[in-house]
């Protein structure tokens, strides 16, 4: 099974649920915070996993974009969103601790889907109450990033999303 459907069908390791090659990035069923301030990737992982991809991240050239896909199990189809600057950040606040006991079974339940071994939502859920799963946080912005993602579109024969005519 290669990487894309690894990442779709979750049989890989529990952690940020993303494979990057050069500079395109797969994020397969990524759970994702959206706000005012911006966009982020969330997820949790060991330490170790989770240190390892902040720099993975870091060493990459500075204000390197990368070209980024997410896929939705939902629709069945991976999606592009652009070309985003990564950048892993601390929150403050854990977010695990803040949902409700509804979404922290879902949250539970989709690593347990894609963590590779066989432990159940209670096991999962035990892991994220004592931080033995960790959470990673990586903004995504795409500020001054459209060129590049319309040349991406253009490069791969994609074509954007037409603008209707009274929003342009």
């Amino acid at each position: 099974m290669d990487q894309l459907e690894t990442l779709k069908y979750g049989q890989g390791n529990s952690g940020l649920n993303v494979y990057i090659e050069g500079e395109v990035a797969f994020v397969g069923n990524p759970f994702t915070l959206e706000g005012p301030d911006g966009s982020h990737l969330i997820d949790w992982g060991t330490s170790d996993l989770n240190a390892r991809m902040e720099q993975y991240i870091q060493d990459r050239p500075g204000g390197t974009a990368l070209h980024t896909f997410f896929w939705h199990s939902r629709t069945g189809k991976w999606f592009y969103i652009g070309a985003h600057i990564w950048t892993p950040v601390g929150l403050t606040w854990e977010v695990w601790r803040t949902l409700s006991e509804r979404s922290q079974e879902f949250v539970a339940n989709r690593l347990r889907m894609r963590g590779g071994e066989v432990e159940t939502e209670a096991q999962i859920i035990a892991q994220l109450d004592s931080n033995r799963l960790e959470q990673i946080v990586i903004e995504l912005s795409s500020v001054g990033q459209r060129e590049t993602s319309e040349a991406f579109l253009r490069e791969y024969g994609l074509s954007p999303r037409r603008r209707h005519p009274r929003l342009s």
